[in-house]
């Protein structure tokens, strides 16, 4: 047998084939990276049923993308690292659907990236320092699902690292409270999930900020606040890590602020920025507008959230209206800028 043959029988061994791939040199043959394999061979060397593999391909699309001559479809070894991710995401509590979008959006780097030794855990996909946007979300659902919230700290702590607090809010800490919100609102999570992911965020931006705030008194301040009855202020923490990050305190109202209390505020800081949030509907004629009545000096007002209304009334004091944590920060930082 000369050595062609010996290397083409390998081949036949680990694929379960006697067809060899059309244009497979002697030198890619014998190299592991070329070797095809099939369905049962993969299943031995994830330890799955054969079964589970047909059915991600069947319903997910993750499965075999190479075929021999003879027409037979193989796994390359890529595909058989898109079928590990997936299978490690569902053993965090992700579903399979989910953790195969996950496996089908990275490629060949990011997936072994998702598998990297040095961030393995004995229980699925860890976070890897250069880990992809979605398998972060993902794992963020999975913590918030299983109740880790030691898990989720680690989680957030890394994103902020890694992408720092604008970048990571916009393409990660945000999407994944939506969707977490997504799967308590279609029964899928239950409220402890959605509550446990939020306050641990909430902890992991405040400990952000205490690193970031500068040292040195602010002599304009920035006053930031949740409009009255609105319950959430997550965004305005995030908001307020994202100010310490590029050097700027603020001063810090919180959640359900009374229009009298803002008033009283504005009164007695004589701020040079007030962002307000607000996510449920505000009316034309909202009485928070009154709180700016009778200062002194000038004071940009910007609006986020989805409860303001799109077109204000003539007399409403906001000078802008800011859809994204970017988007604040920069019209706060345009402020001072033009001063």
């Amino acid at each position: 047998m000369d050595d062609r043959q010996a290397q083409t029988r390998r081949l036949e061994s680990v694929t379960g084939d006697t067809q060899t791939l059309s244009g497979l040199d002697a030198a890619a043959a014998a190299g592991t990276a070329d070797l095809l394999w099939g369905v049962g061979a993969v299943a031995t060397r994830l330890n799955l049923p054969p079964a589970t593999l047909r059915t991600w391909e069947r319903r997910y699309g993750v499965g075999p993308s190479e075929r021999t001559q003879g027409g037979h479809r193989r796994y390359s070894e890529e595909d058989i690292l898109r079928a590990q991710v997936v299978a490690h995401l569902i053993a965090r509590g992700v579903p399979a659907q989910a953790g195969a979008r996950v496996a089908l959006s990275l490629d060949g780097t990011g997936l072994v990236a998702a598998l990297a030794d040095g961030g393995a855990s004995s229980d699925g996909v860890a976070v890897d320092p250069d880990m992809q946007p979605e398998v972060a979300i993902q794992s963020i659902i999975a913590a918030a699902h299983q109740g880790g919230p030691d898990e989720l700290g680690h989680l957030y702590a890394r994103v902020l690292g890694q992408w720092g607090i604008v970048p990571g809010w916009d393409s990660v800490l945000a999407p994944s409270l939506s969707r977490i919100g997504d799967l308590w609102f279609d029964g899928l999570m239950g409220i402890e999930g959605e509550h446990l992911a939020t306050e641990r965020l909430s902890a992991e931006l405040r400990a952000f900020t205490r690193r970031k705030r500068p040292q040195t008194n602010q002599v304009d301040p920035i006053v930031i606040a949740s409009a009255d009855e609105e319950m959430h202020s997550l965004p305005l923490i995030a908001l307020e890590a994202a100010l310490a990050s590029a050097g700027l305190t603020c001063y810090a109202l919180g959640s359900r602020v009374p229009a009298r209390a803002l008033a009283h505020t504005m009164q007695r800081k004589q701020p040079r920025v007030v962002f307000l949030w607000s996510s449920i509907a505000r009316p034309l004629d909202d009485e928070t507008w009154s709180a700016f009545d009778g200062l002194d000096a000038p004071v940009s007002v910007l609006l986020g959230g989805p409860g303001w209304p799109e077109t204000l009334a003539d007399d409403a004091p906001a000078t802008s209206m800011q859809h994204s944590l970017g988007g604040a920060l920069d019209a706060i930082r345009d402020v001072f800028a033009d001063s």
